[in-house]
């Protein structure tokens, strides 16, 4: 066994062992002169917290480290004197955040003058600047990831909108090309009516000009086929005249000429020209008016054409022995709208079916549409009847209660307040004259045949085919009444009539332009080239005679 340890043994072991603590300590610790306050000592950890190197701190006072710790120095100086070891703790008066310090401060060596300072700090600046930082650096990833979530949403918000609105120009799309094929259809149809309905009147003219040029044909023959043309002819014209309106219509093209009428007056004279067909079918018309006369601003002529429409579709689709009625009444005043009147053209024939009867006044849509095409039509009436209405500032409703039934078409039109003043004395009709007229027209028949009606209405006529042939027969002829085609091949009617007017002898000549067309400006168009009038084919012949009589 050895010998057993002395004191002295033991103060070599701890010594060492003390240093190894000291320099180890996570506590920061210093020696401080007890007279002076100069730092002796400082551990790794004193150094950290002082944030200097160990030659920076050694060998200065401890105030001058701590400036601010003044209770720390006034510690040192109790503990110097008395010996005894003291602890205190103070907050940072200057942090923004809780910062403490604690200290812990005993004799070491008296006779030296050394004192043992132990300081514990819960946070420091540089612990703080980092948690300041890692915060910041939290909030700006908090930040950056709103502004993601942010953007994200927006993006999915215009996406959404993309979407929807692709969707909707899909639906249009499909609606658009659903109505196309809905139109195409109406055309292809309205194009085989159409077919069917010129073939029946051709057929009839072909017809009556045979029996015309059969030699056997007696004179109650030829009148019967006389009469069968003149009806095919204003049945064709018509038709025409309708496909021209409903284009006009819908382009915006048309004008009404409106002045004072009489509502009596229309329907009288519309009432009128319908009886002829209702009598042949044995079909009854009764009319009922209004005591007192009711007076329109309105376009006769075609306030003429919509009551005819309703009248010629009530005995068009009425059998024979049918009832059909026109009742006008002044609609009951209600204070808020203008005067008005209530025409109601009913019938008890067909009727019309509840699935057609809010389509009815679309282009093209008839209430049958067999094989037979017994009734007839293109489809184009209603649609006609509604917009002339609307033009005159007045509404147009359909009602039936399904076939079988009939049905009746109210007409409301806005009414003058008062009746118009009386018109002047109508003008003594100038007697028909006889005329050298020039008649030019490519189409050799309808010249032709033109040329032979004037003359049997006793003028004098020459004909001209083409537009440098008309010029030449004026210069030879000088004519004083020229009926002149527009669409001539070589020369159009509008130069012909230019270089008619400056030929001195045409000067004075009256002028009348002659084509298929008849839009407002076709009309102006004929008016600067220098016609005198201007006439939609076929010629209305009356109103020719009319200008004839009238203007020359």
């Amino acid at each position: 066994m050895g010998a057993k340890p002395t004191p002295a043994d033991h103060s070599h072991d701890l010594s060492g062992f003390c240093v190894a603590i000291t320099e180890r300590a996570p506590l920061a610790m210093a020696k401080v002169d007890g007279a002076t306050h100069i730092v002796r000592y400082g551990n790794p950890a004193f150094c950290r917290l002082m944030d200097r190197p160990a030659e920076q701190i050694v060998g200065r006072p401890l105030d001058e480290l701590l400036p601010e710790k003044d209770q720390c120095a006034a510690l040192l100086d109790r503990v110097f004197r008395t010996g005894t070891p003291e602890s205190y703790s103070e907050p940072e008066p200057f942090s923004p955040h809780s910062v403490f310090w604690s200290y812990t401060i005993w004799p070491v060596l008296a006779h030296e003058g050394l004192v043992e300072v132990m300081i514990q700090v819960t946070e420091t600046v540089k612990l703080h600047e980092e948690k300041v930082a890692m915060n910041e650096a939290l909030m700006l990833g908090s930040v950056r990831q709103h502004e993601l979530t942010q953007a994200a949403e927006n993006l999915n918000t215009q996406l959404r909108a993309e979407i929807t609105e692709r969707r909707v120009l899909e639906g249009s799309l499909l609606a658009r090309a659903s109505d196309l094929a809905r139109a195409d259809q109406n055309k292809d149809r309205f194009l085989a009516m159409l077919s069917h309905e010129l073939r029946n009147p051709l057929a009839t003219l072909r017809n009556a000009a045979e029996i015309l040029d059969t030699s056997e044909a007696g004179a109650e023959d030829r009148g019967h086929a006389q009469r069968m043309l003149v009806r095919q002819i204003e049945n064709m014209t018509r038709m025409i005249d309708d496909l021209l309106d409903v284009s006009r219509i819908t382009a915006g093209k048309i004008e009404l000429r409106q002045e004072v009428v009489a509502l009596e007056t229309i329907l009288t004279s519309t009432a009128s020209q319908a009886r002829p067909d209702m009598e042949a079918h044995r079909q009854e018309l009764t009319i009922a008016l209004p005591a007192e006369p009711v007076f329109l601003n309105a376009d006769a002529t075609r306030l003429e054409q919509v009551f005819g429409n309703l009248l010629g579709n009530a005995c068009k689709y009425s059998d024979s022995g049918g009832h059909i009625s026109v009742k006008a009444e002044r609609a009951a005043a209600d204070g808020k709208e203008p005067p008005q009147v209530v025409v109601r053209v009913s019938d008890d024939g067909i009727g019309i079916a509840p699935e057609l009867l809010p389509r009815v006044f679309d282009l093209f849509v008839q209430a049958t549409s067999g094989l037979d095409r017994a009734r007839g039509g293109l489809g184009i009436g209603l649609t006609l009847v509604e917009r002339l209405v609307k033009l005159h500032g007045g509404s147009i409703e359909a009602q039936s209660e399904g076939l079988g039934h009939g049905s009746e078409f109210i007409v409301r039109l806005p009414v003058l307040p008062c009746p118009p003043p009386a018109p002047p004395p109508e003008a003594t009709p100038i007697r028909e004259i006889s005329r050298r007229m020039l008649i030019v027209d490519d189409n050799e028949d309808s010249a032709r045949s033109m040329s032979s009606l004037q003359r049997l209405r006793g003028h004098e006529t020459r004909i001209a085919f083409t537009g440098p042939d008309a010029v030449a027969a004026a210069s030879e002829f000088a004519p004083e009444v020229v009926l002149l085609d527009i669409g001539l091949p070589d020369m159009d009617g509008y130069e012909v009539a230019r270089r008619l007017r400056a030929l001195p002898a045409l000067a004075g000549a009256f002028i009348v332009g002659m084509s298929g067309y008849g839009s407002d400006e076709d009309r102006a168009h004929a008016r600067d080239a220098g016609f005198d009038e201007y006439m939609v084919k076929p010629v209305n012949l009356d109103l020719l005679r009319e200008c004839l009589r009238s203007r020359i």
